[in-house]
């Protein structure tokens, strides 16, 4: 209620908010990162991590001022807190359990460190969030009123230092996300966490190849990320360079010339680069099983998968490839097909290492979806938020962005399904049903919505994206799979019989009828050679 709008992901400055902090279901460990935070027991997505306080907020080249304005009135607790955060050199230094936010802090020894402004700007460098926000689905960060220095790339944007969300590592795959509520700070688990994993954010738009993502952090955090899908991605996507030359030369047309030939070629440089990937992945799959760092990479990364409906789909697709390569077998004459002994790498992960190698270009696909929208074509717009969508389910679900993009999917598939009514209202053709595909992508970003936000949040976004109430109420029709009666069993043939009236009446009772039987009719049956060149034809 106090800010909607960071809810809702518009730009906007912060609002202090009453609320202390929260991180019972984390603990700080020392992981293959450094110091970091895990989860103590197994976690569903969707659910609440902890929620943390800031210690302060406001424009990012402001902060070091305010900083050491605030130090002189802190406490000694909240001040130790401070110089726990990561400065360049105490990477290596435990963390004391009591002393995280939201824990009580008893018997607890603490220290006095110097407090010097070379430290603390080197503190702010490494911790300091910036808040990010979404403009036409684009994430940007959230710009307040100041004056712009070109030397930081979050020079003139909104900021925060959050003592507990600082301890998160980096993966270009995380598996938690963070929303901003004023100046409180929620982290959400966006994948199933078993007990003991370790908690990993994106500290930049991981919907960037993976030359603009290594570049970025170099230049802020001072590392080279070599976490999982950086080693699959520099392994397997070809060069780039052709692709960032196409967007390039897209974008450079002029107004005159946007039309939908230019329309259609943003959808087709995408299913280009989709196209690349996947042959990429089809002529290195030997490599899958033969490179321990992949396919250290490939486990780490796809041994379970995002829901349940994603491992059913697996399922189903290596049954269906087993089938082909046995029939192909049997149409060879041998028993078995030669060189397979039981599914690669490939077979089992080539779905989801596509979709998140994609990723990196899903940029391409957002634009496509909105020029769509821009020129009314509906139908268009939402199949390419569609593929938006598939992409962000590998590589940040139940982020701001994943429920955006849904959101979008439905209302696109809402747009055509009246513009497809108002033709049938005139052709006075009798009103039809929702087609399934829109119950699906309503069903599909309500879900999003609450594993983003909170179940209880749902609402509003919809409200926002200006849903009416039938797709409210789609939206809440959960899909039933289909499950398949049992076998009926075969009834007897018995002599069929026809009741025949000789005189009609008007009661009822006073019908009188008879039964005849019907003899059955033999009916000639073909030979069996003529019978099977019948069934071949």
């Amino acid at each position: 209620r106090a800010d909607p709008d960071a809810l809702l992901g518009s730009p906007k400055t912060f609002v202090h908010l009453p609320i202390t902090a929260y991180s019972e279901p984390v603990t700080a460990i020392m992981g293959s990162c450094g110091r970091g935070l895990a989860v103590k027991r197994d976690v569903a997505i969707g659910d609440l991590l902890f929620v943390d306080k800031a210690w302060l907020v406001g424009n990012y080249e402001d902060l070091l001022e305010a900083t050491m304005k605030q130090i002189e009135d802190c406490s000694d607790l909240q001040l130790h807190r401070l110089m726990e955060l990561y400065d360049g050199t105490n990477g290596a230094k435990p963390l004391v359990e009591k002393l995280l936010p939201g824990r009580v802090a008893r018997n607890v020894p603490l220290e006095h460190p110097e407090l010097d402004e070379e430290r603390m700007q080197r503190i702010l460098r490494f911790n300091a969030i910036t808040r990010w926000s979404l403009v036409d689905g684009e994430l940007s960060s959230t710009e307040v009123k100041g004056d712009r220095n070109e030397g930081s790339s979050r020079t003139g944007h909104a900021a925060g230092l959050w003592s507990l969300a600082s301890f998160v590592n980096h993966s270009c795959r995380p598996n938690v996300s963070f929303s901003f509520l004023g100046d409180v700070l929620t982290c959400r688990a966006t994948r199933n966490l078993k007990a003991g994993d370790e908690l990993f954010v994106g500290y930049v738009r991981l919907d960037r190849p993976l030359a603009f993502r290594r570049k970025e952090l170099s230049a802020t955090f001072d590392f080279h990320c070599t976490c999982h899908r950086c080693i699959l991605e520099e392994a397997l996507v070809p060069d780039g360079s052709q692709y960032l030359q196409q967007i390039e030369q897209l974008t450079q047309v002029p107004s005159k010339d946007k039309s939908f030939p230019w329309i259609e070629a943003w959808s087709s440089l995408y299913r280009q680069i989709e196209y690349d990937i996947s042959l990429s992945i089809k002529q290195r799959g030997k490599e899958l099983d033969e490179d321990l760092s992949l396919a250290n990479s490939l486990d780490a990364l796809f041994e379970t998968c995002w829901t349940p409906e994603h491992d059913q789909q697996r399922e189903e697709r290596l049954k269906h490839q087993e089938e082909l390569r046995n029939n192909i077998a049997r149409l060879q004459g041998r028993a078995k097909p030669v060189g397979f002994e039981h599914p690669g790498r490939e077979d089992v992960y080539s779905m989801q290492l596509q979709r998140l190698l994609c990723g990196s270009y899903s940029s391409v696909a957002m634009e496509s979806a909105r020029l769509w929208r821009e020129v009314g074509s509906h139908a268009n717009s939402a199949r390419d938020c569609f593929w938006v969508c598939q992409q962000l389910e590998e590589l940040c679900p139940a982020t701001c962005l994943h429920a955006h993009w849904a959101g979008e999917w439905a209302t696109r598939s809402w747009k055509h399904f009246m513009r497809e009514e108002r033709l049938n209202i005139s052709k006075k053709l009798p009103a039809s049903p929702m087609p399934s595909e829109l119950l699906r992508a309503a069903s599909y970003a309500r879900r999003s919505f609450g594993q983003c936000f909170g179940p209880r949040l749902w609402l509003p976004q919809a409200q926002h994206l200006g849903w009416p109430i039938q797709l409210v109420a789609a939206s809440l029709r959960e899909e039933v799979a289909a499950v398949k009666p049992p076998p009926r069993k075969p009834k007897q043939t018995r002599p069929r019989r026809m009741k025949c009236y000789k005189a009609a009446s008007i009661c009822w009772n006073d019908a009188r009828h008879m039964e005849v039987e019907m003899e059955e009719v033999n009916r000639p049956t073909l030979k069996g050679e003529e019978a099977m060149s019948e069934f071949s034809a």
